[in-house]
């Protein structure tokens, strides 16, 4: 799945004065409807009228059951699990097969999802070394920057609000999620523990704080992956010309 969406926002913060452009190229492998992190805001979502599940999850799972399904449904978590997935030890065994003895491939289906997003945004610089990136609409998405190596994000539009990004090292997490909601009877929430894996970061911004920051990520629930991505943000000014790669 592929999207290419500019977004103009209508309801900024009095506050947000725009000063550039961020464009956000990722590719993603998602294994989970509920749980992911969403870094393109209201521009992750193909239809706005649900914006809760995953329109990305990987092909391979999106008829498996997800990581919270016990605690939707638990009578019926055995029959919505399918046998799909990778098969590597399968593969690499016949490969060597000759090829008469083999029926035509079934067509692959693709298991990551590459998503494009553009945004005014605005840039600066706090206590120092430290940068802010905001851009978005209504809610705006916050990535706080200190020197080369640590970022945390603010992600409205994510079931995980907050996300701290380490360069070579594991965080561990938390977060409340809130539980589908019962007829007559208050919220309520579950805490969610989780870590986010950095396996790459590069920080390459000039004096005018353009540039580009790269990230390669996994998050993992409990035993469970959810989720890896590799995300770049292109910050340019709205009269440069931008890339298209």
């Amino acid at each position: 799945m592929s999207e290419s969406v500019k977004i103009e926002s209508m309801f900024f913060d009095e506050n947000f004065s725009p000063n550039c452009r961020v464009n956000i190229r990722g590719e993603h492998f998602f294994t989970d409807k509920k749980l992911y992190s969403n870094l393109y805001g209201m521009g992750f979502f193909s239809d706005s009228d649900n914006i809760y599940n995953n329109p990305h999850i990987s092909s391979s799972c999106e008829n498996l059951p997800g990581i919270l399904d016990e605690y939707f449904t638990l009578d019926n978590l055995a029959q919505n699990i399918a046998a799909t997935g990778n098969f590597e030890i399968r593969d690499a065994i016949t490969q060597n097969f000759d090829k008469q003895f083999l029926a035509p491939p079934a067509k692959k289906r693709k298991l990551k999802s590459n998503i494009f997003c553009s945004f005014p945004a605005r840039i600066s610089r706090q206590n120092g070394e430290g940068l802010m990136l905001s851009y978005g609409t209504s809610l705006l998405t916050t990535l706080c920057i200190t020197g080369g190596d640590t970022i945390s994000a603010i992600l409205p539009y994510s079931p995980f609000s907050n996300l701290a990004f380490f360069k070579g090292n594991r965080v561990y997490m938390t977060v409340d999620y809130l539980l589908p909601p019962e007829p007559q009877m208050p919220p309520e929430f579950i805490t969610i523990d989780f870590a986010v894996t950095t396996k790459k970061m590069e920080i390459a911004l000039g004096d005018d704080l353009t540039g580009k920051i790269e990230l390669e990520y996994s998050i993992e629930v409990g035993v469970t992956k959810c989720e890896v991505s590799k995300v770049t943000f292109e910050i340019v000014r709205d009269d440069e010309p931008q890339s298209v790669e």
